[in-house]
């Protein structure tokens, strides 16, 4: 296997962070909680939000239709106007 590139990592950390804010910003407290919306196994998930693996994109459209955020900001964090005017954006949950 190749050895993953620093912009590649960035890119996992980055999506991961998404990834964590809108769980929580959809009112999911808890990782396993989400992976049974979702379908998939916990531990599944818990590499998505670690930056270790990425969903595929049948996840990836499951995983914006339960949270309502658009797959622009899920993917790019590119942010619609509808997004920011939510009371809770996904971006106030990334620390």
């Amino acid at each position: 296997m190749a050895k993953m590139k620093h912009t590649d990592k960035a890119i996992r950390r980055d999506f991961a962070l998404r990834l964590k804010a809108v769980r929580k910003a959809a009112g999911f407290q808890h990782m396993m909680t989400f992976a049974r919306e979702l379908g998939i196994e916990p531990e599944a998930y818990r590499r998505w939000e670690r930056g270790e693996t990425e969903p595929g994109i049948a996840n990836l459209s499951k995983i914006t239709e339960i949270t309502g955020v658009s797959l622009d900001f899920l993917v790019a964090g590119k942010l619609k106007a509808t997004e920011i005017e939510k009371p809770n954006p996904p971006l106030s949950y990334i620390r």
